[in-house]
């Protein structure tokens, strides 16, 4: 295993080493093998990345910043916003990683782009096959592309599922306050055609465009433990969505299927939505919503059965099966708390809590039981509702309401629910001798 350095004093002629270091991330990324680390010290790097080497498995190829460095990457000066007519359905991106495998890039900064001539598709592309790849505690700090990051889109075999697999997306900081200069929308990070994909821990923060977006051949993804706030439309003469505020998260399928995609333990502020969509048919099944919290959004959690603009004149109606929310708060909605237009039985609604402005639309086939509005509960008695803070005191009526049918095993917490769970994405835990129960409450 070797340690291989680039420096801004460094020369792609030299040998790569502490003293003698590389000019280009490229040049130590054609270097590096299976169990190699590449070192990058400080400074703004212009140039496009592709990784040609695959690590092995507990041997992956590493790229980071060295010790506390800033290390910036962006792209030259060059439009990027064409597909590849070489190679089709390209997503150019200023990192590449295609068909690869066993790479980790970890403590990079990406932005500052020129927003009239370097633009590319998405920051970070993986595709054609690529898996087992950890994008970790990067920054992409105001870019003006597409995406930070796209997962899949493009199989390598016929197999729509080999776009990408075991891809982490995990502890980055995402903020893009820029007008995208090709459409008012975009998806920060969007997976499809992929597979065991995991995006979690991450910041965004005043995004122009969707955070998080899975759609078509999208499977067993996790979506856990995101802090997302502020996600934004640009105003379009053609799209005017709610005020301009973007979904948070949307999962599902566009014209095929999507299926067992876990959205839980995130809190969100400032958004549209967290939601399903099937928007061309594509059947969405197997979704599963738990432990969020949405605050001062357009409206909380939705199953809608609306028809993308960019399906095809005559599309199918929408298509779900197996869609559950269980133990999600959303407080302050401009609309609705949960709202569901498809009338079925595999809709499920339990545990929740919906306060403050908002109301909830639940169809009559749809499973709607132990949630604050079934109860009469009117103030779920929060312990601070205006910093935040959706812990329960002690006489809440959400305590021990909720049933532990399909009930999630843990709480926003990771805390463990017992018995009969409380509503909502708190478990209320008792420390003496502060907390004093009601003989109802034991």
């Amino acid at each position: 295993m070797t340690n291989y350095y680039v420096a801004k004093n460094g020369n792609d002629n030299n040998i790569g080493s502490e003293t003698l270091p590389f000019l280009t991330i490229q040049k130590g990324v054609n270097e590096a093998i299976a169990g190699d680390t590449v070192y990058v010290k400080a400074g703004t790097y212009i140039e496009e990345v592709n990784s040609p080497n695959s690590g092995t498995d507990g041997k992956y190829i590493t790229f980071q910043n060295y010790a506390t460095d800033v290390v910036t990457l962006k792209p030259p000066i060059k439009s990027y916003h064409t597909f590849d007519s070489v190679t089709p359905n390209h997503h150019p991106g200023n990192w590449e990683i295609f068909n690869k495998s066993y790479i980790r890039i970890t403590g990079f900064v990406f932005g500052g782009y020129n927003i009239t001539t370097q633009i590319p598709y998405s920051v970070i592309t993986i595709a054609y096959g690529s898996h087992h790849i950890i994008i970790d505690n990067n920054r992409f700090d105001d870019f003006d592309a597409d995406a930070a990051a796209v997962i899949g889109q493009t199989p390598i075999t016929s197999d729509q599922k080999t776009g990408a697999w075991n891809v982490d997306i995990i502890n980055n900081y995402i903020f893009k306050d820029v007008l995208n200069s090709s459409q008012g929308f975009a998806e920060i990070i969007t997976a499809a055609k992929c597979q065991d994909i995991n995006i979690s821990y991450n910041t965004f923060a005043w995004t122009e465009g969707m955070p998080i977006v899975t759609k078509d051949h999208a499977y067993n993804i996790t979506i856990s433990y995101n802090q997302i706030s502020n996600a934004r439309y640009r105003a379009l003469s053609t799209m005017s969505w709610n005020g301009y505020t973007a979904p948070a998260i949307y999962v599902g399928g566009w014209v095929h299927l999507s299926s067992n995609i876990s959205v839980f333990n995130n809190f969100v502020i400032n958004a549209d939505s967290v939601g399903v969509g099937s928007e061309c048919g594509g059947l969405t099944k197997d979704m599963y919503f738990y432990n969020n919290i949405m605050i001062n959004c357009y409206s909380g959690f939705n199953v809608p059965n609306w028809v993308g603009r960019l399906c095809a004149e005559g599309s199918p109606p929408p298509n779900y099966e197996n869609i559950q929310f269980y133990n999600n708060i959303s407080v302050n909605s401009k609309y609705k708390h949960f709202f569901s237009q498809i009338d079925r039985l595999d809709i499920i609604f339990r545990n929740n809590i919906g306060y403050g402005t908002g109301s909830v639309t639940i169809q009559p086939s749809n499973i709607n039981e132990y949630n604050s509005w079934n109860l009469g509960i009117t103030d779920p008695k929060f312990v601070d509702d205006i910093n935040n803070n959706f812990h329960l005191q002690s006489l809440s009526p959400c305590i021990n309401a909720g049933t532990p049918i399909g009930a999630p095993t843990f709480d926003f917490d990771n805390n463990p629910r017992i018995g009969n769970p409380d509503i909502g994405a708190y478990e209320y835990i008792c420390i003496q001798p502060i907390c004093n129960f009601t003989t109802t409450q034991l």
